[in-house]
C-alpha cells in the first residue's frame, strides 16, 4: 500500500520545501498546488479580466478553490496505485474538520496510508520568506500583511491527526 503525504500550512511556511524533500526521499510523485494548476488558473484569470496573480480574493476562491483541490486529489488517486504521492497546499478551511483525512481517503477511492504534516513558523519568518521569494502572487498579502496574518492564526493546529513541523529555525529541514 502506498502513502499519500499531505504538507499543509500558511503561505511561506515551508510546504513546498518539505514536499520536495519528501518526494525525493520516498521517490514519490509531487503534486504542488502552485505547480499543478498554475498555467490553467493564470489563463482563466486573464480571460475573466482578473489579476493573474490573485490567489486571495473571494472571487478567486469562489471560482478556483474547490476545482484546484479536486484536481490535486484526482491526480493523487491516479498515481497512488503505483507510487507514493506528496500533495501540498494550504488546506486552510479543512484544518478545522477532525474527519478531513477520512474524507480524503473516501474521495481517493484507493487504499493508502495518509500522513499529514502541518508546517508553521513565526510571523516574522513567513514575512521574510515571502519578501525573499518575490512571487507576484504574494503582492496582495504583503500589501495587507495584518489582514493576511489574521487568516492564519499562529498556534492553532489542525483538528485531524498530523505531524507538527516548526520551520522557524534555519536547519529545520535537517530533521527530515
Amino acid at each position: 500500500m502506498n502513502t499519500l503525504h499531505i504538507a499543509l500550512g500558511a503561505p511561506a511556511s515551508g510546504k513546498t520545501t518539505l514536499a520536495r524533500h519528501l518526494a525525493e526521499r520516498h521517490r514519490a510523485a509531487l503534486l504542488d498546488i502552485d505547480i499543478a494548476t498554475e498555467a490553467v488558473v493564470r489563463s482563466a484569470m486573464k480571460a475573466l479580466d482578473l489579476s493573474e496573480d490573485d490567489r486571495d480574493s473571494p472571487r478567486y476562491k469562489e471560482i478556483f478553490r474547490q476545482p484546484i483541490y479536486d484536481c490535486l486529489f484526482a491526480n493523487a488517486a491516479a498515481n497512488l496505485p503505483c507510487i507514493d504521492v506528496v500533495v501540498t497546499g494550504p488546506f486552510t478551511s479543512e484544518q478545522g474538520d477532525p474527519g478531513w483525512l477520512d474524507k480524503v481517503q473516501a474521495r481517493l477511492g484507493v487504499p493508502c496510508e495518509i500522513r499529514a504534516y502541518y508546517l508553521s513558523c513565526d510571523s516574522e519568518t513567513r514575512l521574510r520568506r515571502m519578501r525573499e521569494r518575490a512571487n507576484p502572487r504574494d503582492a496582495s498579502k504583503l500589501a495587507d500583511w495584518a489582514g493576511h496574518q489574521s487568516r492564519y492564526s499562529e498556534g492553532i493546529r489542525p483538528k485531524f491527526p498530523h505531524q507538527f513541523v516548526d520551520t522557524t529555525s534555519e536547519g529545520w529541514l535537517d530533521q527530515w
